[in-house]
């Protein structure tokens, strides 16, 4: 595994302070295996905005080697949660994946786990008396996730991923059948002939920042009729808008809100980040309007998100976590994920019981795709607007 003396050349350090790592934190991403979720990009604006107003303090664990290189970031934030004190990652709620980022040289030495490492950590991080490790997937490009020995249970969700291709015909020849691709040619042209379509990206600041309140809008009111509430929180608006003034700087991630417009109206909006030459989808929006959602915007907006991106040379796209019908048809790969819930004191035994609990009934009852969508209808009709 390296032994006791390359052990003990590694420092930990806590970070409170993401903006002090900024350097190396993206050097490291650009290097190592990881996802736009542990981007310093996705961190810094989670926190500062989502992380802030859900009282979440950072408390990322940094790993140096002997020469004082980052080989490791753990991006963990702590939360009280029913006077308990909870180990989280940054991103909690919002994020698909949840992982570290570790150098390859760094996992080669230690045969690819921190289980050795795990008591400081936890004493780095600040004593945690609950840890609460939601969508870890078991591997990550092939390579096994060091924190795999914490997993407790499997997560409710999973993700799914498309390898891309560079002829959009071709790939969409695989993946829909014939009668599909028939159905959507006819339901394309009333839509072309329900006035002027426009598709593609915002052309500057403001107008992604107009594209991005709508989509916020669409969103909120349409979960809003399944007893979905908080999606128009100040603070998710405030988190995109940061997302958006990165791009600006010219870093690694970039936010793609392809749009669908009809007559100047958006009628469907694909929001997905840049990162790593993939597209990670964070949030899909359609109209209201019943008499364009007929005609299936949504799904002519993410035949041309595809297009565009491998047109644009990208390599793979990632649908997020959930199942939905469309994922399963597009998807090469599905990814399992894993929850870790650690109790490390009585106090905190209730609420950890409480967790592992909700954890594993909710991925029975999501099992259950008749037993789920029951209560999907129960919430939509008694907590519904």
């Amino acid at each position: 595994m390296g032994g006791d003396e390359g052990h003990k050349s590694l420092r930990l350090e806590l970070c409170e302070d993401l903006s002090s790592l900024k350097d190396q934190w993206q050097a490291l991403q650009e290097r190592a295996p990881c996802t736009f979720y542990q981007s310093y990009e996705w961190c810094q604006a989670w926190q500062t905005t989502i992380g802030k107003a859900r009282s979440v303090s950072p408390a990322v664990v940094a790993g140096f080697n002997g020469e004082d290189k980052l080989v490791f970031v753990l991006p963990f934030g702590m939360q009280k949660r029913f006077g308990c004190k909870v180990l989280i990652w940054l991103g909690t709620g919002e994020m698909t994946y949840g992982m570290g980022i570790y150098s390859p040289d760094f996992l080669d030495h230690y045969n690819h786990t921190l289980s050795f490492l795990w008591p400081e950590i936890i004493k780095t991080a600040g004593h945690p008396e609950l840890i609460n490790l939601v969508r870890q997937p078991m591997n990550w490009q092939d390579q096994p996730n060091p924190l795999g020995f914490l997993f407790s249970t499997r997560s409710a969700n999973q993700s799914f991923t498309m390898q891309l291709e560079e002829k959009f015909d071709e790939l969409y020849g695989r993946k829909r059948s014939s009668s599909t691709r028939r159905g959507n040619r006819k339901r394309d042209r009333k839509l072309l002939a329900a006035g002027k379509v426009m598709f593609g990206l915002p052309d500057s600041l403001s107008h992604n920042k107009q594209i991005l309140e709508k989509m916020q809008s669409q969103q909120a009111k349409r979960l809003s009729k399944r007893g979905i509430t908080g999606l128009d929180a100040p603070e998710i608006k405030d988190f995109l808008f940061a997302l958006n003034e990165f791009s600006v700087e010219n870093s690694t991630a970039y936010l793609l809100p392809y749009h669908l417009k009809v007559d100047g109206r958006v009628v469907a909006v694909m929001l997905g980040a840049s990162f790593k030459n993939s597209y990670w989808a964070l949030v899909a929006s359609l109209t209201s309007a019943q008499d364009l959602q007929k005609l299936s915007p949504g799904d002519y907006a993410l035949r041309q998100t595809i297009k565009a991106l491998c047109e644009n040379g990208y390599q793979h796209f990632d649908f997020s976590a959930g199942d939905s019908e469309y994922k399963r048809h597009w998807s090469d790969n599905d990814v399992s994920l894993y929850e870790t819930i650690r109790i490390n004191n009585f106090k905190a035994v209730p609420l950890g019981l409480l967790k592992l609990i909700m954890a594993m009934t909710k991925r029975l009852l999501k099992r259950n795709r008749a037993v789920f969508g029951l209560i999907s209808k129960l919430r939509a009709r008694f907590f519904g607007a």
